[in-house]
């Protein structure tokens, strides 16, 4: 059985048999999800999906590609995407403890924003409690403090 190669631009490549079309795979100008159409059917079908092309196990992201190595033309592998923010959590427990150190600072001069301020607070200790970060209890209890600490404040003014 043969195969043409398809390129996103509608170029046919072959037709190929198992063994070429293996070779390419190793060269790279083949990924599992370049789509390949049968010589004598014309039916399409991506290359993972075809009986006896052995496509090597590759770390996640990396494509089975040699870095700089070229594929078939027009064709640009999908970038993996990472994510270089801080840990899940991480940025809410820290807003949280901004959050309780802004109160108690602006609970004197200005008393219902601290108490807005704090409540805020309250909210990111417990997203942070629900992203399991492990310090969301002292968070809390600063938020909760310098709430407490608003709402008298602005009882006694």
């Amino acid at each position: 059985m043969r195969f043409f190669v398809l390129g996103d631009q509608g170029q046919k490549y072959g037709p190929a048999d198992i063994l070429t079309l293996n070779q390419w795979i190793i060269e790279g100008r083949i990924v599992p999800h370049t789509m390949l159409m049968e010589e004598v059917s014309g039916g399409q079908i991506a290359a993972a999906s075809v009986a006896g092309l052995e496509f090597p196990i590759v770390p996640h992201g990396t494509m089975g590609m040699p870095p700089g190595r070229a594929v078939m033309p027009g064709y640009q592998p999908i970038q993996p995407t990472s994510f270089s923010g801080p840990a899940p959590g991480v940025s809410d427990f820290r807003l949280a403890l901004a959050m309780g150190v802004i109160s108690l600072v602006v609970t004197f001069p200005i008393h219902f924003l601290g108490i807005f301020v704090a409540l805020a607070g309250v909210r990111a200790a417990v997203r942070a409690k629900n992203f399991n970060h492990p310090l969301w209890t002292p968070a809390l209890i600063l938020n909760i403090i310098a709430l407490i600490v608003a709402i008298s404040v602005y009882v006694i003014r």
